[in-house]
């Protein structure tokens, strides 16, 4: 019977778009996160994906192009759906992606993958520590974990471990089961200069948080050590530069001044005066002025 067909330029005239699916996908470190593109009327285009951190091309239709065999596009026949799928999701795999239509100009659709980490690793306050000699070292680690509290936290000084049970203050231990927490202390009574160094906490199968300790001799000095000194030599110095600047400007202006008024004079002396007593008087006044800017006129003139 009488069929209808749809010609080349039809099917042209529908340009693709993109369908209604998630902007942001978040995942656990280690699950599989699923990135949705519809394309609506793809016709002969094809749909691209890349990582929009280093613009690098992770599939082009069903084919994938990265090394990272984790990255696969997965799209059933006859469907809209062009997902890139990411296996065993990793922290750095965080960041934007772009689906992308190869139409003229291009379309491209931005989804943004967020990967919450299994474990957080914090010792409070400062990364540097300056402390007294004599006086006790207090570090706090915060462990946090989406699994459920660590069970086992080291402390380790430099390389050393350092013994649950020391003598001079040892690990404390505390679980909060609730909400995944794990909270231990590290303390050290009568720190002496042995005891600078970095300190490390670390979680069973986890990275370590880290702070540096400085032990010195007084509370006055380790105010000194961390930028006392410092800006108080850096301001004397600048002091000192201006005031010589200074000086030099006042002795300059003295010294013009000084030849002026002289020239002056024996310039007035010379037009109103005709006597050569006057004027070997003025030349003299002339010669010596610039002894009191403290230039010596000795040896200027040889001896007849």
């Amino acid at each position: 019977m009488f069929g209808v067909s749809v010609t080349d330029d039809q099917r042209d005239a529908v340009r693709p778009e993109f369908g209604a699916a998630e902007s942001t996908v978040t995942v656990k470190e280690g699950e599989t996160a699923k990135l949705p593109c519809v394309v609506l009327h793809l016709n002969d285009k094809s749909v691209t994906w890349l990582r929009r951190r280093d613009l690098h091309i992770l599939t082009v239709g069903h084919l994938t192009y990265s090394a990272d065999q984790r990255f696969q596009v997965v799209h059933a026949e006859g469907s809209q759906e062009w997902t890139l799928v990411v296996r065993y999701t990793q922290l750095r795999d965080a960041g934007v992606y772009e689906c992308q239509v190869n139409t003229e100009p291009k379309l491209s659709r931005h989804v943004t993958l967020r990967v919450q980490g299994n474990l957080r690793v914090e010792i409070l306050g400062p990364r540097e520590l300056y402390i007294e000699e004599g006086s006790s070292l207090t570090l706090t680690c915060l462990v946090t974990s989406l699994r459920g509290p660590s069970a086992l936290v080291y402390w380790y000084h430099d390389i050393s471990l350092i013994d649950y049970n020391s003598p001079r203050g040892g690990v404390n231990l505390k679980i909060d089961r609730g909400r995944g927490e794990t909270t231990t202390r590290l303390v050290v009574s009568s720190v002496g200069p042995g005891d600078s160094g970095m300190y490390s906490c670390v979680p069973q199968g986890s990275h370590p948080a880290t702070v540096l300790v400085h032990v010195q001799k007084g509370e006055h000095e380790a105010a000194i050590q961390q930028g006392g000194l410092g800006e108080s030599n850096s301001s004397t110095t600048i002091s000192s530069c201006f005031l010589l600047l200074f000086l030099f400007l006042i002795t300059s202006f003295i010294c013009v001044d000084s030849n002026l008024y002289s020239s002056s004079t024996a310039s007035t002396s010379l037009h109103n005066t005709s006597s050569s007593s006057s004027i070997t008087s003025h030349e003299t006044d002339l010669h010596s002025s610039p002894s009191r800017c403290g230039m010596s006129q000795s040896g200027d003139r040889p001896n007849k």
